[in-house]
């Protein structure tokens, strides 16, 4: 996760029951007889903590000033389940915003906008051994890093 005192990348081990994927299974509710798209708050607001607890933890200090960041390339790479097949990582986009927005206040960056954070580019990673099993991994690069290669 850190090397030489500086984050390099954050993981987060996720379960289905966390996921709010793009493609159609995102939990609609209905409330009056319509429907809505709400009933996925909950999980955000749990990813959205997750993210925060994580990324406090994982800084030195443990403080949210100054931010780790001031601008960052940020790679997103989602593992999936012992034995997933095809996979499109981006579908993950619901899932990885309430992240973001998580180590946003955690202090990682200043905002999560486009003059701070590029990204994140999804790939997809290597299965993860244990079925059930998501692990988001957040691979972090200052963005001068990325304009001299």
């Amino acid at each position: 996760m850190s090397l030489n005192g500086e984050i390099k990348s954050i993981d987060f081990t996720l379960a289905k029951a966390q996921l709010i994927k793009d493609n159609g299974s995102r939990g609609i509710g209905v409330k009056y007889g319509r429907r809505y798209h709400d009933a996925e708050g909950e999980r955000k607001a749990q990813l959205k903590q997750l993210a925060y607890f994580t990324g406090v933890n994982a800084r030195p200090g443990r403080s949210v000033w100054p931010p780790v960041f001031d601008r960052v390339r940020v790679l997103c790479v989602v593992c999936y389940p012992k034995g997933v097949g095809r996979a499109d990582p981006g579908n993950l986009s619901h899932t990885v915003k309430p992240l973001i927005d998580g180590l946003t206040e955690a202090g990682y960056w200043p905002d999560d906008d486009s003059v701070h954070v590029q990204g994140p580019d999804y790939r997809r990673g290597p299965n993860n051994p244990k079925s059930g099993i998501w692990t988001v991994r957040f691979v972090f690069r200052d963005w001068e890093y990325w304009e001299t290669k």
